[in-house]
């Protein structure tokens, strides 16, 4: 039976390997937005047309700790902005369509003739009025140098800033956007903190991406894959606490549609994120007090327990 099991496994991973896409992101941007809190991160390639792809997380946190992601794809050289889920920090699924209900509420930004020292850069000033009162949304931006052409990204943060964005010169990028009011004072929107150097791969599944821009009401067919039990079926601990009880779900779902989506292309990676994974949700959940420590403890011990049916031999039809 385990022969079976293992050799269907295997002729599905030969059978899908076609639906998916892989990405080499090779530059990160990483930007302050509002009050501070939060980081707007992107990535993306600037070699190859490639999709950009938009995270943003607590300021505190990193990039391992996000689990939504917003991107654009094409299809039949159409473009639709997606959001979606990222598993395992490289591996995304969509899961609808992202709309921008109010589209671009600024426009008409001009270059003036000053030069500004924000930090360690020079910059370019961009404004715009937008009352009667004389209050502006105002753009600096820097040259890196480097030759990189932004212009796509920059279309990225003009979707989430909701601001216009002139086109920019090679190697240029916003450094901060923010509203100037009468009276001097400043209500900074966005802050630019870095761009690096990166090697971070990135896998789509095209075939979930063709189906939700299809907006068909069409059931896909289930793939008819060895997979955990718990895909089937959950299980808990006698008296497992309600609020332990709830997270236990949701992160079984999560792991089970992840599984189905991505799993079968490097079982002993899938193992090896199930474990890292438990421990990332446990220190979240006491970081933000949805546990104490001792519904944490509850939380680890429970789904440890389901470690070894992640294994290949242990998956079941």
């Amino acid at each position: 039976m385990k022969s079976i099991i293992i050799a269907a496994f295997l002729l599905l991973s030969s059978l899908v390997q076609s639906q998916f896409k892989n990405y080499q992101c090779n530059k990160h941007l990483l930007y302050l937005v509002g009050d501070d809190k939060e980081i707007h991160s992107i990535f993306f390639n600037d070699k190859i047309d490639a999709p950009v792809f938009n995270m943003q997380y607590f300021k505190e946190s990193d990039f391992s700790e996000c689990d939504d992601v917003d991107f654009y794809y094409l299809v039949k050289n159409k473009k639709h902005d997606l959001h979606g889920r990222i598993f395992n920090q490289k591996y995304v699924m969509a899961t609808g369509s992202t709309t921008f209900s109010r589209g671009i509420q600024i426009k008409g930004l001009l270059k003036t003739k000053d030069l500004y020292t924000i930090r360690e850069y020079t910059c370019q000033e961009y404004k715009a009025e937008i009352d009667k009162l004389g209050s502006h949304i105002v753009i600096y931006t820097t040259n890196l140098g480097d030759g990189v052409d932004y212009n796509k990204l920059m279309k990225e943060i003009e979707k989430l800033m909701e601001v216009e964005i002139p086109k920019l010169a090679k190697g240029e990028i916003i450094v901060q956007l923010f509203m100037q009011f009468p009276d001097g004072r400043l209500w900074k929107m966005l802050d630019y903190l870095r761009s690096e150097t990166v090697n971070q791969e990135i896998v789509i599944d095209e075939k979930n991406i063709e189906q939700i821009v299809s907006l068909s009401d069409e059931i896909a067919p289930s793939k008819n894959i060895p997979s955990p039990v718990y895909c089937s079926v959950i299980g808990h601990s006698e008296g497992t606490d309600e609020t332990v009880k709830e997270k236990l779900n949701e992160f079984l779902g999560n792991m089970c549609t992840y599984f189905e989506q991505f799993g079968n292309l490097d079982n002993k990676d899938f193992c090896i994120y199930f474990d890292k994974e438990i421990k990332r949700k446990a220190k979240f959940y006491k970081k933000f007090e949805i546990f104490n420590t001792k519904q944490a403890a509850e939380f680890e011990k429970e789904l440890l327990g389901y470690s070894k049916v992640n294994m290949t031999k242990n998956l079941v039809n």
